[in-house]
């Protein structure tokens, strides 16, 4: 489960299921691409563009109430930013090994 940031600021496990803030899942995502652990194939080269650009287009907004709001502007798809994002999240927390690589 992806939740917000009004549900909670930390990943907690309850009855055998993840509920993760976003703002998580992204600081995994900035974390691994800064210390070169996301990979990517020769033969993903397409995606992998897909994937800078909309890391690009990705923003964090505070509401008028002061909660977080993470997502592509408009109508602009956030799917692989997400998808990067679980990757890393799980990697870092449970590969297991102290230097996790995330192969896209």
């Amino acid at each position: 489960n992806i939740s917000s940031s009004l549900m909670r600021e930390a990943a907690i496990r309850d009855k055998g299921v993840w509920s993760v803030p976003k703002h998580e899942l992204i600081a995994a995502l900035n974390i691994g691409a800064g210390q070169k652990r996301v990979l990517h194939y020769p033969e993903a080269v397409d995606q992998y563009a897909n994937l800078l650009n909309q890391c690009k287009n990705f923003q964090e907004k505070r509401t008028a109430s002061g909660n977080r709001k993470m997502d592509a502007p408009g109508h602009a798809s956030d799917d692989l930013v997400i998808c990067a994002s679980l990757a890393c999240w799980w990697a870092f927390r449970f590969a297991g090994r102290s230097e996790p690589a995330i192969l896209m």
